[in-house]
């Protein structure tokens, strides 16, 4: 939390803008479907 002070506005939205790009890759969730339900 102490990093955040010291960091511009611009650096903390770098920050998050590579945070996801290194996140994009990761499964995401997804809507279950009726087959889904069927099959549980």
């Amino acid at each position: 939390m102490e990093d955040m002070h010291l960091m511009t506005v611009g650096m903390c939205l770098d920050y998050m803008d590579e945070y996801i790009q290194q996140n994009s890759g990761k499964t995401r969730t997804r809507k279950a479907t009726q087959a889904d339900y069927d099959s549980f």
